[in-house]
């Protein structure tokens, strides 16, 4: 009986976590601009990450598996204004690429924003 109890307690405990998780905001998103263009390619990345006291770093990379660029700046936690961040990647050559934002905080959490980008 009680270990009947006990597992009924993590399954309840199990789904209000996801429930949780479904209700969180996106705690980064990013805006690709363009998301298709001739190669050489200059893409300019967004990245929307509102302030909060464990963020402390931005890594925002772009890969096609033959070319890989990557870029990251400093978060300063709840003290930043509203960040929005401008990342640069210039001269992609053509393939098709995975844009991905990765906000770091200091509890070695990650939180991830994806977008694909094609170069003709």
């Amino acid at each position: 009986m009680r270990k009947a109890i006990i597992i009924g307690l993590l399954f309840g405990m199990g789904l209000a976590h996801l429930f949780l998780l479904a209700l969180s905001p996106d705690r980064v998103k990013i805006r690709v601009f363009p998301w298709v263009c001739s190669q050489p390619c200059t893409l300019r990345v967004t990245a929307q990450v509102d302030p909060h006291v464990d963020n402390r770093s931005l890594q925002m990379t772009v890969d096609s598996g033959a070319f890989y660029s990557s870029s990251t700046v400093q978060l300063d936690g709840a003290d930043a204004p509203y960040t929005l961040p401008f990342f640069w990647f210039k001269d992609l050559p053509s393939g098709e690429y995975l844009v991905e934002g990765f906000l770091r905080t200091s509890d070695g959490r990650v939180y991830r924003a994806i977008q694909q980008v094609k170069v003709n």
